[in-house]
């Protein structure tokens, strides 16, 4: 969590968390989009995963162009809140640590 604060504060990479509210992502969803492939993966309740290959380019260039614009749009939690929820769930782990000891 701390790589990921500091990533995010220093801005040497984008680093956003998407507000549950007005974009919902289920947690079993998983998206990997490059310029050369892209699969989008649901991993199913009896511990099984469907995975869909996108082979279209526009297809691909579309995805892409949809995940560089998210974190500027309101979909995505501000860099300010983003490091607010980091720094909620850093302090949750140090708690569950002391109790663990």
């Amino acid at each position: 969590i701390n790589r990921l604060r500091e990533a995010c504060e220093t801005d040497r990479q984008i680093l956003r968390i998407t507000d549950p509210e007005t974009f919902p992502i289920p947690d079993c969803l998983n998206l990997n989009v490059t310029e050369i492939s892209a699969f989008l993966a649901n991993y199913k309740n009896d511990s099984s995963w469907s995975i869909i290959s996108i082979e279209e380019t526009d297809i691909r260039f579309s995805f892409i162009d949809f995940l560089t614009f998210l974190p500027e749009s309101s979909y995505v939690y501000s860099k300010e809140k983003t490091l607010e929820i980091l720094d909620l769930a850093s302090e949750k782990l140090k708690e569950k640590e002391l109790e663990g000891t």
